[in-house]
């Protein structure tokens, strides 16, 4: 029998962490991802590449608008928790695995040399189910369990509350002993706000607004013209019994590490007089970015539980778009601030976190197959992840994340089922955008607008976009979808004469006068490059007449309906004949 393999002593096999994760932010503000090593990352909350697509610009006349993200070091934006047990030395970690990806650089060395007696959880376990992304940090050697549910509003047909600038974050702490437990969760986040600008000056201020701990953190003061101008929040809601504290402006640890240690909280002694307690201050400050800080403390009974929320926030209304035009965020209509923005959100937790757990509860109480279930769930956050939402209302989800055009009429045509469902009024939008685009001339369906989702001139862009003849036949697959789930009348009324016109001028196609259209190139899925009467373009223009034929009876136009459907039957007689031979 063979023998098995022996390893070398120094062979190390290490699979690589995972690079991905859900992302916390609503409908076209941007966002981060919680990763599963408990950090967060791709932070595009600040009008940041790849997120604002600034890269799609051919016109050498235009100044661009490249930023790029933002990463924050470790410990610059991160959760640390204090167990302090009766008799013994208080106990820390940082939420996140190992040390973080930290030791790429001798200042991060450093600050782990420092602190060497916080380390990071062995293992978190990480599950999503969107929109919530559920934490267990996992070390037997604690006398805690704690668990963490990082979430943004996402409920369906409440757009508002769908689109927040924002996040929360849940811990629940289970004590595991028979005797109570003191337990602190301290979070220092780096002031991001204009990272980017030529001349960094930052300002923090602590308020108290609907019962929230809130610190506030501006940037960008010299230039708040700048795209990452503007400013975030971190908060924490106290609940009975519970104490709350914060630190508006402290740039380093190691000023407040002794508070932490003899109190669990950040109003105890500082270090020694040798530190430079000034630099603890709320007056703006040039140069390197500073921090906020804000703890939570808890004495937990024996064998009890408690829960401890935190939320962040953002306002950045600097988002310019391709053609280096401001065009901001929706959400500037109903805020001023990021601090709006957090008291916005800790006065309404319960009732959105209510309202957000319906979708993905029914979801996973079906009997669908568990893949299934979650994929569904997964693909929902496309639709906060890659989307515009722009101040005058505007919508555009990019065919991929910092890639290519908004709303695409081909994409769309498969793509935005979710989203008729769910946002029926954000797809009246795009529905919107798309007829206003129209050829003026012979009602052409332009292909979509280009990198960005300002306001486009009737017609389309200049750089053409009607050279896609199925684009005519989603269009108007796309209108009828919508406003029959929608139950929206009003959408047809608008928009009918549009897919009539492009519809009918599909059908002038029939070259070979035999019921369907002939085409030379001009089909956009999977960028098919075809000639004659192709099965495709013949499926969609078929289904296009039906569609077209049930709108004419709504709105009365007996004329049409008749033409739809006498055109429908003799191209199915051409299909079963040229394009089906019994089994495909």
């Amino acid at each position: 029998m063979p023998t098995a393999a022996k390893h070398p002593a120094n062979l190390i096999r290490e699979r690589g962490a995972s690079t991905s994760g859900i992302n916390l932010g609503g409908i076209g503000t941007g966002g981060v991802e919680l990763w599963p090593d408990g950090r967060l990352h791709f932070w595009n909350i600040a009008n940041s590449m790849p997120w604002s697509s600034y890269h799609k610009i051919d016109d050498p006349a235009i100044v661009p608008h490249l930023v790029d993200p933002i990463q924050p070091a470790v410990m610059d934006a991160d959760f640390m928790i204090r167990i302090k047990e009766p008799g013994r030395r208080p106990a820390y970690r940082w939420l996140f695995t190992g040390y973080g990806l930290a030791c790429g650089t001798a200042s991060h060395f450093f600050r782990h040399h420092k602190y060497f007696f916080i380390k990071g959880f062995p293992e978190i376990e990480y599950r999503a189910e969107y929109p919530f992304i559920h934490l267990r940090y996992i070390d037997p050697s604690l006398p805690i369990e704690l668990s963490l549910r990082a979430w943004t509003p996402f409920i369906p047909r409440d757009v508002k509350n769908s689109s927040l600038p924002g996040a929360y974050f849940d811990f629940t702490v289970k004590n595991k002993t028979r005797r109570q437990v003191d337990v602190s969760i301290i979070w220092q986040m780096q002031n991001i706000s204009g990272y980017a600008a030529p001349a960094v000056t930052q300002k923090h201020v602590q308020l108290r607004r609907d019962g929230a701990e809130i610190v506030q953190m501006m940037g960008s003061l010299a230039a708040p013209e700048h795209d990452t101008s503007g400013d975030m929040a971190i908060w924490a809601k106290p609940q009975r019994g519970q104490k709350a504290t914060a630190v508006s402006a402290n740039p380093y640890m190691q000023n407040l590490i002794w508070s932490i240690h003899l109190t669990g909280g950040l109003s105890g002694p500082l270090m020694p007089e040798r530190l430079k307690h000034e630099e603890l201050n709320e007056t703006p400050r040039p140069g390197a970015p500073n921090k906020g800080w804000l703890a939570m403390q808890q004495q937990v009974r024996g064998n009890a539980t408690a829960a401890m929320s935190f939320g962040l926030a953002w306002f950045f209304p600097n988002h310019y778009s391709i053609r280096a035009t401001r065009v901001g965020h929706m959400y500037e209509n109903w805020f001023g601030s990021s601090a709006d923005v957090a008291a916005y959100l800790a006065k309404r937790r319960d009732a959105l976190l209510e309202q957000s757990a319906l979708l993905p509860s029914e979801l996973m109480r079906s009997s669908l197959p568990e893949t299934l279930k979650l994929a569904l769930l997964d693909q929902l956050s496309t639709v906060t992840k890659s989307s515009h939402f722009i101040k005058n209302g505007r919508v555009g989800v990019q065919e991929g994340h910092g890639c290519c055009a908004f709303n695409t009429v081909d994409v769309d045509h498969y793509a935005s089922y979710a989203l008729s469902i769910l946002f029926p009024s954000l797809r009246e939008k795009i529905m919107e955008m798309h007829t206003s685009m129209a050829h003026p001339l012979n009602g052409k369906i332009n292909h979509g607008p280009p990198a960005t989702v300002e306001e486009l001139p009737a017609g389309g862009d200049d750089s053409g976009g009607y050279n896609r003849w199925d684009n005519c036949c989603q269009y108007t697959l796309q209108l009828y979808r919508d406003a029959k789930w929608s139950g929206n009348r009003a959408m047809i009324d608008a928009a009918y004469q549009t897919a009539r016109r492009a519809m009918k001028l599909v059908a002038d196609l029939d070259f070979y006068g035999i019921g369907l259209p002939y085409i030379e190139g001009g089909i956009t899925y999977d960028h098919w490059d075809m000639r004659g009467v192709v099965g495709y373009m013949a499926g969609v223009y078929l289904a296009g007449l039906r569609a077209l034929e049930d709108m004419a009876g709504i709105v009365g136009d007996a004329e049409t309906q008749t033409w739809a459907r006498e055109r429908f039957d003799a191209g199915v007689r051409a299909f079963e004949e040229y394009l089906w031979n019994g089994t495909q």
